[in-house]
C-alpha cells in the first residue's frame, strides 16, 4: 500500500486537528454543570474517536479513488457516499449510547414547582 503525498498530508491533518475537535465538542455538555475530571476526559476520548473515524473513513474513500481505476468516481459521488457513511455510523453511535443510558442506569426526572414571593420556581431532580 503506497501512499501518496495527498494522503499523507490528511493522516497528518487528522491527527493534529483530532484532538482539538475532540476537546471542543466535550467541552460543551459541561460548560454549565458540575462535571468530574474522570467524566470530563472520557467525553475527550470519544470526541476524539469520532473525529478520527470520520477522518479515517473519508481518506480512505480519497485512497480508493486514487488507487483504483475500477472504483475511480467524480468528487460528487465521492461525498455522497461519504456523508452517507458517516450519518449512518454516528446515527447508530447515537442510539447505542441512548439505549445503553437508559437501559443500564435508571434514569429519573421530578418536575418541581415552587412559589416564592409570586415567582414560581421550576426546578428538575
Amino acid at each position: 500500500m503506497k501512499l501518496t503525498a495527498k494522503i499523507n498530508s490528511l493522516i497528518r491533518v487528522s491527527l493534529l486537528t483530532s484532538p482539538v475537535i475532540g476537546l471542543l465538542i466535550s467541552f460543551q455538555p459541561f460548560k454549565h454543570i458540575a462535571f468530574t475530571i474522570p467524566a470530563y476526559l472520557i467525553s475527550v476520548f470519544v470526541g476524539i474517536s469520532f473525529s478520527l473515524i470520520i477522518w479515517f473513513i473519508n481518506i480512505y474513500l480519497v485512497y480508493l479513488n486514487d488507487s483504483d481505476d475500477k472504483l475511480r468516481f467524480n468528487n460528487k459521488l465521492r461525498f455522497i457516499v461519504s456523508y452517507f457513511i458517516n450519518v449512518s455510523i454516528i446515527t447508530s453511535l447515537l442510539m447505542l449510547i441512548k439505549w445503553y443510558i437508559f437501559h443500564t442506569h435508571s434514569v429519573e426526572l421530578t418536575l418541581i414547582l415552587q412559589e416564592k414571593n409570586g415567582v414560581y420556581i421550576v426546578s428538575i431532580r
